[in-house]
C-alpha cells in the first residue's frame, strides 16, 4: 500500500512538474519576438521610434487586442492607409502589454509598425498611464489611467499637434492633418 501511495505522489509530482513546463514553453512562445513582426519596446525607445520615421509625422494608436472599440479603430486606420501616406503621416500601433502578438499580427498586416509598450513589468493599468502621461498630460485623470482606443499625432520631436477619442471615423482625423499641412 505504502508503494502505491508512493508511486502516486510522484507520479504527481512529476506530471505538475511536466504542465509547468509546458505552461512555460507557451508563456515563453508568446512574448517571443524573434520571428514577428511585432517588438515589445518601452517607452524610451518610442522616441528615437517616431524620430526615426521616414515620414514628417506620426500617429500613435493606443490600443489592445482584448478591446473590441479599439480593434474596430485599428481597422479603421489600417482601411485609410494610403490617405495618411499621402498627407506624409505614418500610423504606429501601441498595443498595452496584455495583447497577444497572434492577435496582433492577424490583425496589423506586416507593412505595418505595431509595438507592445512594456514598462518594466507594471500592471497593463500603470502602462497605461505612463502612456496617457507621456502623450496626453494636459487630459483628466481617466486619459491618464486608460488611453486606449486615443491617439496622438506627433512630431519628429514627440511634441503632440492632435489627439482623439477613439477614432469611429478617421475622415475629421485626416481633414485636421490637411490643415496642419497648410500650416
Amino acid at each position: 500500500m505504502k508503494t502505491i501511495l508512493f508511486f502516486l505522489f510522484c507520479s504527481t509530482i512529476l506530471s505538475t512538474h511536466s504542465i509547468a513546463i509546458d505552461n512555460e514553453r507557451v508563456n515563453s512562445s508568446t512574448l517571443d519576438t524573434t520571428q514577428s513582426t511585432v517588438k515589445i519596446i518601452t517607452l524610451d525607445q518610442l522616441e528615437a521610434i517616431v524620430t526615426k520615421s521616414p515620414k514628417k509625422y506620426v500617429l500613435l494608436e493606443i490600443t489592445a487586442t482584448w478591446c473590441s472599440p479599439c480593434v474596430k479603430d485599428v481597422m479603421e486606420l489600417i482601411k485609410r492607409k494610403k490617405e495618411f501616406d499621402a498627407l506624409n503621416v505614418e500610423l504606429v500601433f501601441l498595443f498595452e502589454k496584455n495583447s497577444k502578438i497572434q492577435h496582433i499580427e492577424k490583425l496589423v498586416p506586416p507593412n505595418y509598425r505595431s509595438f507592445i509598450v512594456n514598462t518594466k513589468g507594471k500592471k497593463p493599468k500603470q502602462n497605461m498611464k505612463e502612456i496617457g502621461l507621456k502623450l496626453f498630460p494636459d487630459l483628466n485623470e481617466f486619459y491618464y489611467s486608460w488611453p486606449l482606443s486615443h491617439f496622438a499625432l506627433v512630431d519628429k520631436n514627440m511634441n503632440r499637434l492632435l489627439h482623439h477619442d477613439p477614432v469611429n471615423d478617421s475622415t475629421d482625423i485626416l481633414l485636421k492633418i490637411k490643415e496642419l499641412n497648410t500650416l
